[in-house]
């Protein structure tokens, strides 16, 4: 996950959702997945919220999620990455 605070402060959050970082290592090293878009999919956290809210499992909501089911109205256009020089 991607945050920018209101001063333009940015900060990326990962979470191992594979339970073995070993296993996530290799997925990051040899998947097309993550080679194609590395920064995953953009998000609502309130859809996202509310679903955990309904009951939906960790598991489902992550699969959903990777499936674009809680895609924000209005992605945003750029995620303040650092520049590299």
């Amino acid at each position: 996950m991607y945050y920018a605070d209101p001063e333009g402060n940015g900060v990326e959050i990962q979470v191992d959702m594979f339970g073995d970082w070993h296993v996530s290592t290799e997925w990051m090293w040899d998947s097309r997945e993550f080679a194609d878009n590395y920064t995953g999919i953009f998000f609502d956290l309130d859809k996202l919220a509310e679903a955990r809210e309904q009951g939906v499992s960790k598991d489902e909501i992550h699969a959903g999620a990777r499936a674009a089911k809680y895609v924000p109205e209005n992605p945003p256009t750029d995620i303040l990455l650092p520049e590299v020089y």
